[in-house]
């Protein structure tokens, strides 16, 4: 094994994999020992596998005689610091917030299904227009162009044009008259 770890310091990959494979026992029992919440055990035992790798580099082989006994407490310290941070971000939330948040949620939902509405009929009242007054209604309400270049655009008298104009402002309107 501190043949392995010599290698391992000097950066050899298979020594590392060889190594991380005989901690997975120790990994396993590490974090089977400790209940996070809000973490899936491969999570876990991908950051005990960052200890030992962080272990791997840190240890001086010539002063440390124990490898595994120095990793557990190494493991066990990540865990339990992890363990505290994830007890820290808890959040309690009142009943009362809860319910508020439940009411602004439904009233979303209905300002939502009330602008869907409001769209598709929208949609059936412009589909329902002429050619001419589709391409009034694109150049002038959506493009934010003058009425003047549509009736340039289409050859046509400014004042037919804005004949054209009532008549779709007229047709928009009776639908929130209706409403």
């Amino acid at each position: 094994m501190r043949e392995l770890l010599r290698k391992a310091k000097l950066g050899d990959k298979r020594a590392k994999e060889l190594i991380i494979i005989a901690c997975k026992p120790l990994i396993i029992k590490s974090y089977m020992s400790i209940n996070i919440k809000n973490f899936e055990k491969e999570d876990i035992e991908q950051i005990c596998v960052m200890v030992v790798l962080n272990v791997i580099e840190k240890i001086d082989l010539e002063k440390e005689r124990l490898f595994f006994a120095y990793l557990k407490r190494s493991i066990n310290n990540k865990l339990i610091d992890l363990k505290k941070r994830c007890d820290k971000n808890i959040i309690y939330i009142d009943n009362k917030e809860l319910s508020e948040n439940r009411m602004l949620k439904v009233e979303t939902l209905e300002e939502e299904v009330l602008k869907r509405e409001v769209i598709n009929r929208l949609k059936n009242i412009v589909l329902s227009f002429s050619k001419d007054e589709r391409i009034l209604f694109e150049m002038v309400y959506i493009n934010g162009e003058k009425l003047t270049s549509y009736a340039d655009f289409m050859g046509i008298n400014y004042s037919d044009a804005y004949k054209m104009k009532v008549k779709i402002r007229k047709s928009i309107s009776s639908y929130y008259m209706e409403r």
